[in-house]
């Protein structure tokens, strides 16, 4: 009997793998899980989904990761912002967001920080200072900044 053989596959233990997989660079590994993902009809699952991205991400595969968010049939908010803090210079995918919270802000003002650009991580911080100031003075805090 082979060591995974019996074991049951599912979102979560894929989710787990791939995050390490990532963390650790793995990305044959990575790949071969990605293959169980499509296989196993996972493809339609954000949460999989994401954690292709943010593994490809992490292993230095940006162009993968971004290929696979293009072609997600959904995308939620989670995605977006893992999207965001592995291809942080990409203030298109920013603009792009639906609605966007203050982890969005916070990780594109932190990307730029990371690669040089103050001007750009000043002016995402001045902007979301704007809208958090508004929201705020107009009583209406629990909205989502936008």
């Amino acid at each position: 009997m082979r060591p995974c053989e019996g074991v049951a596959l599912d979102t979560f233990s894929l989710f787990l793998a791939l995050q390490s997989c990532g963390r650790l660079g793995e990305t044959a590994l990575g790949e071969m899980l990605h293959s169980l993902v499509f296989k196993l009809g996972f493809v339609v699952n954000v949460f999989l989904q994401t954690a292709l991205v943010k593994m490809y991400g992490k292993a230095g595969a940006i162009y993968l990761a971004r290929k696979i968010f293009d072609e997600m049939p959904e995308r939620d908010l989670v995605s977006y912002n893992v999207m965001l803090a592995e291809y942080v210079a990409s203030r298109q995918l920013f603009d792009e967001i639906p609605t966007r919270d203050l982890v969005s802000w916070n990780t594109m003002i932190y990307g730029y920080a990371k690669i040089g650009s103050l001007g750009a991580a000043r002016e995402i911080f001045d902007r979301a200072a704007c809208m958090i100031l508004a929201y705020a003075q107009s009583r209406r805090s629990n909205v989502v900044i936008s």
